[in-house]
């Protein structure tokens, strides 16, 4: 049978695995040679054309070579339409024809009114979009006009002042109105392929993460570690659809990573685009499981549907539904009304069978409970519509593990059911069933104990007298720690083109994509994630013939793809500005980050309006010089960029601080002869071009 072949296949993946060769990322060398080992000292210059150049003699800024300039969303797009790029064409244009070596974009909001997301509501100005489609033309825009002339694009200000952080709590002071946990990478995500795209060699940096402002080196690094943790980062849902030019399997693969001891590892087989009939042969509403219908029409008509629940103790029962055209409904199965409630009996266990007047994809999720709180959500749908042959694979790990196999039959007439379970060793086992007409059932595969095909990974096969739909389900125990329930299914034959509408990174789940190519040519095949805030990515994985590849799906959406740099503000006083820098570096490493560290910004004032006795321009100087960059070189940060270059006019500053090297009319203040001494240390390279193409 062709179906055993594939299910045998995937029964020994990963002994068959050999490596393929992703292509999916941005090369990260930089846009001219080697410019991304270059030793920098930049300048925030964000009144450059209309102070800088006015008030400062050329023989000064001739210092200026590496240059920094925030470009503001809602300065280039005010009215949905055009955008207007002269008051950034006018900036960028002076600091080339001043001979600038490098320029650094910092990308970022406000965002316009007209594309702000009003679920935001005080802190929507410098939140995510409505529509990140948006935000991704904005990135693309800027990268295809300025990519010429323009090394580094720094992706938002300081997304680590969030709206709930500790400079909102303690200052009223946000640099990012969403949560940075969670709203931040799909930003960096969308700007890094618009980027890379438009300027495949610029250098994308992930914005600051910082979020204390506590004098201290030694606080400050777990949101970097966090988040750029691909395994334990908060959770992103994505939904999949490989495309390949020749026929392949692909399997998604959701594993567990206990807090203790173990891993459980559950295959799920891609799904057809879209069918009128849908079946969920294992369900559960029992106490601390929850079980979800996504139904999902793509259309552009309604969609009139038929949801039949089957109930462990022989009963049935239908709702009706009418799901928009381009549009989803989500539901509890384990509530009433749509659902059928939740039962601590028979009537706990639910098989669906779906059935609609125009194609829709249908998918059930099932949460589990790990000491007492509810954690991930397995999300899948059912592949195939109800036959006489099933071969299905072991999905259990290093639990103990009694593992259930469903039966769903939605006929009229009873329908006897062979079992066949077949060991590693050679040796098989046969077991009869009968499933009675409109009904579900349910077998114990090893009962009361640890069975053979959990530990030993065997393959199930079952056949029926007359259609029906089965899946295999570990229901894993991990002491008192946690409990719940998984689902897998039979494979599928090769083809071009697997759906998968549901998968998660977050804490304990990771999410492993299987490609497997049983062809005699190699395989191309394009990976399209669809996340839950309406953004896309495209990824692209090579299949040598007759190989496979598992590539971990948060190691291809993490931070780690999205960025080149990692940027850093570290807001203490310069004598912890070092010692910070080093142990952010080395926790970074310590996490298996190897990406270099720049400081996008640092910065010291020499005087604040209301604490005129509080800082002096020599301390200024002291920062500038070896007090503050002094250590931030000896602890290896090769990247500095500066705030800024000229003050405000006096009374004027929004924070009442003053952080320029220039006074408002021009004059330097001590901190400018240290800035150019460490100029004069630093090597000078080739010039930008002195215009814009």
């Amino acid at each position: 049978m062709r179906v055993r072949f594939i299910v045998l296949v995937l029964i020994f993946f990963a002994a068959l695995l050999v490596p393929g060769t992703p292509i999916y990322g941005g090369d990260g060398a930089g846009g001219r040679k080697d410019v991304a080992d270059w030793t920098i000292l930049g300048l925030d210059v964000p009144g450059y054309n209309s102070r800088t150049l006015a008030k400062v003699p050329l023989e000064e800024r001739r210092w200026i070579r590496h240059h920094k300039i925030e470009v503001r969303w809602r300065n280039v797009q005010p009215q949905a339409g055009p955008f207007d790029w002269s008051r950034y064409d006018e900036l960028i244009g002076a600091v080339l024809a001043d001979g600038s070596q490098s320029i650094m974009l910092v990308l970022g909001g406000p965002i316009p009114a007209w594309a702000r997301d009003a679920a935001y509501g005080e802190f929507a100005d410098k939140a995510p979009p409505a529509d990140l489609g948006r935000w991704r033309d904005f990135c693309a825009a800027a990268a295809e006009r300025y990519g010429p002339v323009v090394d580094f694009y720094e992706v938002w200000n300081e997304p680590g002042w969030d709206s709930d952080g500790e400079a909102y709590r303690l200052l009223g002071t946000y640099h990012f109105g969403g949560q940075v946990e969670t709203d931040y990478l799909p930003l960096l995500q969308l700007a890094y392929t618009a980027i890379k795209e438009k300027d495949p060699s610029g250098i994308v940096i992930c914005g600051s993460l910082l979020d204390t402002l506590a004098d201290d080196p030694d606080t400050g690094t777990g949101l970097y570690t966090r988040l750029f943790d691909d395994a334990s980062r908060p959770r992103q849902e994505a939904a999949l659809t490989v495309r390949a030019d020749g026929d392949i399997v692909a399997a998604r693969t959701l594993r567990l990573v206990c807090s203790r001891d173990g891993l459980l590892a559950d295959g799920l087989m891609g799904i057809d685009p879209g069918r009128t009939r849908w079946f969920f042969a294992e369900g559960c509403t029992r106490s601390g499981c929850d079980m979800w219908l996504s139904l999902d029409n793509r259309e552009r008509q309604e969609a009139a549907v038929a949801i039949t629940y089957f109930r462990g103790n022989g009963t049935s029962e239908s709702r009706n539904i009418r799901v928009p055209a381009r549009s989803s409904l989500v539901f509890p199965v384990f509530d009433e009304g749509l659902g059928v409630g939740r039962h601590d009996s028979k009537l706990g266990e639910v098989s669906i069978a779906v059935s609609s007047d125009r194609p829709i994809i249908a998918e059930r999720s099932l949460y589990y409970r790990q000491g007492g709180t509810v954690k991930e959500r397995n999300g899948e749908p059912d592949a195939y519509s109800p036959r006489r042959e099933w071969a299905c694979e072991d999905g259990s790990g290093d639990y103990t593990v009694k593992e259930f196999l469903s039966l769903l039959n939605t006929g009229s007439q009873a329908v006897e059911a062979e079992i066949v379970y077949r060991f590693p060793d050679g040796s098989s086992e046969n077991r009869h069933v009968e499933v009675a007409a409109q009904s579900c059932g349910r077998v114990s595969v090893a009962p009361g104990v640890t069975g053979a095909s959990c530990a030993g990974g065997a393959s199930i096969e079952v056949r029926g007298s007359a259609p029906l739909v089965a899946e295999l389900s570990p229901r894993f125990y991990c002491g008192d720690s946690c409990s719940g329930e998984y689902t897998s299914r039979g494979a599928g034959e090769p083809r071009t083109r697997w759906d998968f509408p549901a998968g998660y990174n977050q804490f304990s789940m990771r999410d492993v994509i299987s490609l497997w190519n049983g062809g005699e040519r190699p395989v191309r095949a394009g990976l399209d994630f669809a996340m839950g805030r309406g953004e896309a990515l495209h990824k692209e994985v090579l299949l040598q013939a007759l190989a496979g590849v598992e590539v971990a799906a948060g190691d291809m959406l993490g931070f780690n793809e999205h960025c080149d740099m990692v940027g850093v503000h570290p807001y203490r006083s310069p004598g912890n500005w070092g010692p910070f820098y080093a142990n952010l570096v080395q926790a970074m490493r310590s996490i298996g980050v190897e990406k270099e560290v720049a400081a996008t910004e640092i910065g010291w004032l020499h005087h604040k309006d209301d604490q005129p006795d509080m800082f002096s321009g020599q301390g200024q100087a002291d920062a500038i010089g070896d007090w503050g960059i002094g250590l931030l070189r000896r602890a290896g940060c090769r990247k500095i960029w500066v705030y800024k270059d000229m003050d405000e006019k006096p009374g004027r500053s929004w924070d009442k601080s003053y952080f320029g090297l220039f006074s408002y009319d021009g004059t330097p203040h001590a901190s400018w002869s240290a800035y150019k001494r460490w100029q004069a240390e630093n090597p000078s390279y080739p010039p930008l071009p002195a215009s814009m193409p």
